[in-house]
């Protein structure tokens, strides 16, 4: 993710700043992963939140970022008085898993298919390795983005997924969509 960092922050600040601009409530919650899974914030309204900021380490733990924020923001919605209509859920890396220890595959696609049914769940991600992570852990194309990772061409890429992944979000947020990204966008 080195490569493509300061591409990819500008990326969420103009998803921040579209988001900002649509009406209704929006909770964020911001957890950012390597061998550690490290929460920046969560539950934030979306108004109060200026940036976010990526630190690139080369590790991707992500069977285990992915079960250990399922875990908790299960706990943190099942412990709300009124919960969200609404949770979405989005997994953005740029490699494959590379060294979970707390939880297997096996064990990370278990927990979520358990909340799949609840939550929309979409990933994100840069390069191929991500992509065949993706399928293994059961994302359909409506549900999968990529964006390009090759230094020097990637800002465009990403603009183009934030253009995307903003469209989408904001459908989401004031729809009933059945499918996350439309065929035409996950090409």
């Amino acid at each position: 993710m080195w490569d493509i960092q300061p591409d990819t922050e500008e990326g969420l600040r103009q998803f921040l700043s579209d988001q900002k601009k649509i009406t209704g409530t929006v909770s964020l919650s911001y957890l950012k992963f390597d061998d550690d899974l490290e929460s920046v914030f969560e539950c934030k309204d979306i108004q109060d939140v200026d940036e976010m900021l990526l630190d690139p380490d080369g590790a991707t733990h992500l069977y285990d970022a992915i079960a250990q924020t399922i875990v908790r923001t299960d706990k943190r919605l099942t412990g709300m008085v009124v919960p969200p209509d609404k949770v979405l859920f989005v997994i953005i890396t740029d490699g494959g898993e590379n060294g979970s220890k707390e939880y297997t595959h096996d064990q990370c696609l278990t927990l979520m298919e358990k909340f799949r049914t609840r939550w929309e769940m979409i990933y994100i991600a840069g390069g191929n390795d991500a992509m065949d992570e993706a399928k293994n852990l059961g994302f359909d194309e409506a549900s999968t983005l990529t964006f390009g990772s090759t230094s020097g061409h990637s800002q465009r890429s990403i603009e183009q997924a934030t253009k995307v992944i903003s469209d989408a979000v904001t459908r989401f947020r004031t729809s009933d969509g059945k499918d996350f990204f439309l065929p035409e966008e996950t090409k």
